[in-house]
């Protein structure tokens, strides 16, 4: 008797010991605001991590799932707008109410590091709501495509820290967009840049490379998020070292005690007090004002170029509007090669959709043309209209720089060409000027290609000769 009482007292045990919350070693309470609780993230890499030597992103970005509707050649049927992305089938009463009501980690972590992050904003409310009125375009799109991947809706907070939520963002790094993408990973994830159009600040590529490069982290990282959040700043070689050192000193290895660069060191507690903000502004005396969970915008596909400002009259927008929802085009123009996706508001789809049915397809785009004469070649031609070369060739869909006498080319006109949505908004200032800090190995050439900028310009916009040799810590005017 005495022996079945002891293995029942010993099986309750177990399961009690079994149903406890797992606490942390790395919360700490860094005021009353914040309390101290358990954290729901998964064990920290208990077993040595599987060397990667490339990352899966040509699979994870496959065919697109998103349907497209085009308009058929030879035919004036408009084209049919396409939803970009579905709401939580739950009514919920706003955006941040969703973001807050489904946290999976954020919520649950303190530390101190967080600490100067939360008064930044709790500090400035003012620049507290313009992030957060910034993001209003966009905001709801991302948490419901997170929502789709199964993906914390919280990571929808990812951009405030990344770019403030500003498309048109543009760093010293070469980094761009919501995400900031800088250009080698933006290759990697196979996003397309060219003249015309820069996939890292379209909003639903980037996004959804975002989202595909977060979730390969997180399991890259056995599940962790914050060694993924720590990987997508830092690069996940950064943190797999940081780790490997940790683990070979006997040493803890989840994010906190790891050895990494000040700015991703930065990086994750940033992120962090951003989340404890939104999941209860009012105890840092702040407020968030309701952001319906209705995505504003949808998708036209249009199968031919079209000048932008056509769409914004033909929808009737204002440009600055159509500018807000496609930051990835770059000129006064859809890209001239193949369909095109262009994101309208959801109310201004339908009177779009009547009015091009209506217009002839010749009518879509205003250009000039060029006869070419004996003797031309297309660097002259490029040079007298002011335009990049590849722009020519991409617009005429040439297969070489060969030209012949008498051959009709489309020029993109040199009004058209300074009007560039690119200029305009390149680092989201109201003049639209950036500055470049010049490094080791710069060339004038380099920057141009690298800002999408001509030669010419970057020598108007700076005093600067050719023969002059630029110096590293030199700031060069972008405009």
């Amino acid at each position: 008797m005495m022996t079945k009482l002891s293995t029942v007292a010993l099986i309750a045990a177990l399961l009690s010991a079994c149903s406890s919350p797992q606490q942390t070693n790395h919360a700490i309470t860094i005021s009353p605001a914040i309390a101290r609780v358990p954290s729901p993230i998964p064990e920290r890499l208990s077993t040595p991590a599987k060397q990667i030597t490339e990352v899966p992103h040509a699979d994870a970005l496959g065919a697109k799932s998103q349907s497209k509707v085009s308009i058929t050649q030879g035919q004036t049927k408009p084209p049919i707008d396409t939803t970009i992305g579905k709401t939580s089938p739950t009514k919920i009463r706003d955006t941040w109410a969703e973001i807050v009501a489904h946290q999976a980690f954020a919520h649950q972590v303190s530390h101190s590091r967080m600490g100067k992050y939360l008064l930044r904003y709790t500090n400035k409310p003012k620049h507290f709501n313009r992030l957060t009125k910034r993001a209003t375009p966009y905001l709801p799109y991302i948490v419901t495509q997170l929502e789709q991947q199964q993906m914390p809706p919280e990571l929808a907070l990812l951009p405030f820290i990344e770019s403030g939520y500003n498309p048109f963002a543009y760093s010293s790094s070469g980094a761009a967009g919501l995400w900031q993408f800088i250009p080698s990973t933006a290759d990697h994830l196979k996003m397309k840049r060219n003249w015309w159009y820069d996939g890292r600040r379209d909003i639903v590529i980037s996004t959804k490379a975002a989202l595909q490069y977060l979730s390969y982290l997180h399991k890259r990282f056995s599940g962790d998020w914050l060694l993924a959040l720590a990987a997508y700043n830092g690069g996940e070689g950064t943190v797999s070292r940081a780790i490997r050192k940790n683990r070979s000193k006997g040493m803890a290895i989840n994010y906190w005690s790891l050895d990494l660069p000040s700015e991703t060191q930065a990086y994750v507690p940033h992120f962090l007090a951003f989340a404890h903000i939104v999941s209860n502004p009012e105890k840092y005396g702040l407020k968030l004002s309701n952001l319906s969970p209705e995505i504003s915008f949808t998708s036209v596909l249009l199968d031919q170029q079209i000048d932008l400002q056509q769409v914004a009259r033909l929808a009737d927008i204002d440009t600055e509007i159509l500018y807000q929802l496609n930051p990835g085009l770059l000129r006064w123009a859809s890209p001239p090669s193949g369909p095109f996706n262009i994101l309208l508001p959801v109310n201004a789809t339908e009177v779009f959709n009547t009015r091009i049915a209506s217009l002839p397809r010749h009518s879509w785009l205003s250009t000039r043309h060029h006869i070419v004469q004996l003797g031309d070649t297309l660097s002259e031609i490029a040079q007298r209209y002011q335009v990049p070369m590849a722009a020519i060739v991409t617009m005429n869909k040439l297969k070489s720089f060969n030209i012949i006498d008498g051959q009709l080319l489309k020029i993109p006109t040199a009004a058209n060409h300074r009007k560039s949505i690119s200029a305009a908004h390149l680092s989201g200032s109201a003049n639209g000027q950036s500055d470049h800090r010049v490094r080791k190995g710069d060339t004038l050439s380099g920057i141009a290609n690298k800002y999408q900028v001509s030669v010419n310009n970057l020598l108007k916009w700076n005093p600067w000769s050719r023969s002059k040799v630029l110096q590293p810590g030199q700031k060069l005017i972008i405009k």
